[in-house]
């Protein structure tokens, strides 16, 4: 299944981990982190999951 790259943490521990989302997850999440920036007052940019996280 095709996934996209949505952020890389670097965990305290070392070394770097990718996090990746199939297509579906990814709007998902995206329709997840607008919904929540509506409840703040706020409007969220798509394409910025990692930076709104």
């Amino acid at each position: 299944m095709p996934t996209a790259h949505v952020t890389t943490l670097r965990p305290a521990a070392g070394g770097l981990q990718d996090v990746r989302a199939c297509e579906e997850c990814v709007v998902a999440m995206e329709e997840e982190q607008a919904e929540a920036a509506r409840g703040r007052g706020c409007t969220h940019e798509y394409g910025r999951l990692a930076a709104d996280a």
